[in-house]
């Protein structure tokens, strides 16, 4: 498997493995969260400033 921003490999591996590795945090993680700046836009007016999660995620000083 290559991860899409950093091109690293990994392992997938299920639910339960996860549980047992990272107990009830695997819940959250395995979650359909999705989040969007669309409401403090339009209610705020708000404006972001630095630059995309992905693009950092790319991009970061802490990138090997």
């Amino acid at each position: 498997m290559n991860v899409l921003v950093t091109g690293a490999t990994g392992y997938i591996g299920s639910a339960e493995e996860a549980h047992i590795v990272m107990g009830t945090f695997a819940d959250a993680l395995a979650l359909d969260q999705q989040v969007s700046g669309a409401k403090a836009r339009k209610v705020l007016g708000w404006q972001p400033q630095a630059i995309s999660l992905l693009d950092d995620l790319k991009e970061g000083s802490y990138v090997g």
